[in-house]
């Protein structure tokens, strides 16, 4: 490990509410897709006011993500072309990546940029923290959605040009996926976690301590570099009352979340964090409470990233 000494954050309003995936009558894969951007204050802007990102401790750097042409992609693509190459050109010796801002289909893009920043042979292991399993497939897609299909293709079940585009040559290993706490549980996700043999760590685990430590501490010991990604959903709906989805019963306190962040940050091995579902629009009713919610726990996210990994 190497000491933290610069951090790259980047930030986008690249929207993609309404996205769509489904089969057509051939059976074949459709994904609807437009380029939007979210207009007015945002999250980053609260951010920004709050002095966040000072809490590191150390000199920081922003690059905003804007839409980018590509000649024959989708908006879909070319937003994951654009995390992906925004990542891989952030991601440097002592320097860890800060993707603030954004939503969970954005996550291909930012495991390829690193994936591609790595020396061949070297392993990335995820902490994916969210209410959701977002494990759907093409074929079997309880949202409609292209966000809920990101683990299943970052892990190689489906989407393969999603995955290539993100830059991800290798799926990410199951053994190396953490899937935490999953409390909206949907039956497509079930299905598509056990055929991917992926063993989460559910809404009970994630307040095991003894689970919860043992699981992170084998999840180090076994890669050279961690993802830590949090979607805010995995608060209760009371502490992030802007979600643009409502959200079941269930899901943790920002001090469970808090917790839970600081053994994965004591690894030294977290080189990308990325923390998304924010905003989905300015000014929502509750943005408030949920701005500053967010702001609790990525703010000691950055007080406690010390090391990060030598890529």
């Amino acid at each position: 490990m190497a000491k933290l000494e610069k951090l790259e954050v980047i930030e986008t309003a690249l929207d993609q509410y309404g996205w769509s995936i489904d089969l057509n009558a051939e059976g074949e894969t459709v994904i609807e897709s437009e380029v939007m951007y979210i207009n007015g204050p945002r999250e980053t802007d609260y951010y920004h006011t709050c002095g966040l990102y000072h809490k590191a401790g150390v000199p920081f750097e922003i690059t905003e993500v804007r839409h980018e042409d590509y000649e024959g992609l989708e908006p879909y693509l070319e937003y994951s072309k654009s995390f992906y190459e925004a990542s891989k050109k952030a991601i440097k010796p002592g320097t860890g990546l800060l993707v603030a801002g954004g939503f969970c289909n954005f996550v291909t893009g930012i495991i390829g940029g690193l994936q591609q920043s790595m020396k061949k042979g070297k392993k990335i292991g995820v902490v994916y923290m969210d209410a959701h399993g977002d494990m759907e497939t093409s074929d079997m897609s309880r949202s409609h959605i292209i966000a809920g299909c990101t683990v299943s293709a970052i892990l190689g079940l489906d989407l393969d040009q999603w995955r290539e585009i993100s830059g991800i040559t290798e799926p990410i290993q199951a053994e190396n996926f953490i899937l935490t706490d999953y409390h909206g549980r949907a039956y497509s996700d079930d299905y598509n976690i056990a055929r991917a043999g992926l063993k989460i760590i559910d809404e009970r685990g994630f307040n095991d301590r003894e689970l919860w430590t043992g699981r992170i501490k084998d999840l180090a010991d076994r890669v050279d570099a961690i993802v830590l990604h949090i979607d805010v959903d995995i608060m209760q709906s009371k502490y992030v009352p802007a979600f643009r989805f409502p959200l079941g019963p269930g899901g943790q306190t920002p001090e469970a979340v808090i917790r839970n962040v600081k053994d994965v940050m004591a690894t030294g091995k977290v080189a990308v964090v990325s923390f998304m579902d924010v905003c989905f629009e300015s000014e929502r009713e509750g943005h408030e409470i949920t701005y500053y919610n967010a702001s609790r726990v990525l703010g000691n996210i950055l007080e406690n990233w010390k090391e990060i990994p030598e890529l």
